[in-house]
């Protein structure tokens, strides 16, 4: 039948309830409770959770979020949202994540892993430039200089280990 699919009836109507589904209520968390409780029992590869944001830019990431659901899922957890260096470390060193998600930070950080390895700081992101299909803000962030003194100590090491594996 046109317009229906297996799970929930018509589209149209699946479609108007959405928005109460994700409605914070009593029963939101219950919700996803169970959810994970049901994922445990299939074969996924990994659970990507995009936590609350921080309260203020920049701000340490709600970690509660994400150990309420690492306690309740066995397999990989990876966890998105507001994790610099030093948070996202800390929530894998704690054992609530197993991987920690640097979307955004990706976009303003053209060479995050190694402004990460030199403890260097983030650019910030334009968020208005986001999802808008233009060039501009994400080809246009400038490196940190990681071609200095102490990324070019980094970068020799790397290339004499190459150098010799091809020997």
């Amino acid at each position: 039948m046109r317009g229906h699919d297996h799970f929930h009836g018509p589209v149209h109507q699946r479609r108007c309830r959405e928005p109460q589904r994700f409605t914070a209520d009593d029963r939101t968390l219950a919700d996803y409770d169970a959810l994970m409780a049901e994922l445990n029992g299939h074969p996924v590869a990994y659970l990507h959770l995009r936590g609350p944001a921080p309260a203020s830019p920049g701000g340490t990431p709600d970690f509660d979020a994400i150990a309420r659901y690492r306690r309740r899922f066995d397999g990989p957890l990876i966890a998105n949202h507001g994790f610099d260096r030093e948070s996202g470390n800390a929530v894998i060193e704690a054992g609530t994540a197993d991987a920690v998600s640097s979307a955004t930070h990706f976009i303003a950080n053209p060479d995050l892993v190694s402004r990460f390895a030199l403890g260097r700081d983030l650019a910030t992101g334009d968020p208005a430039t986001y999802y808008t299909g233009a060039a501009g803000g994400y080809v246009d962030y400038p490196v940190s200089g990681w071609r200095d003194s102490a990324a070019q100590g980094v970068g020799e090491a790397a290339a004499a280990r190459d150098q010799s594996s091809c020997s």
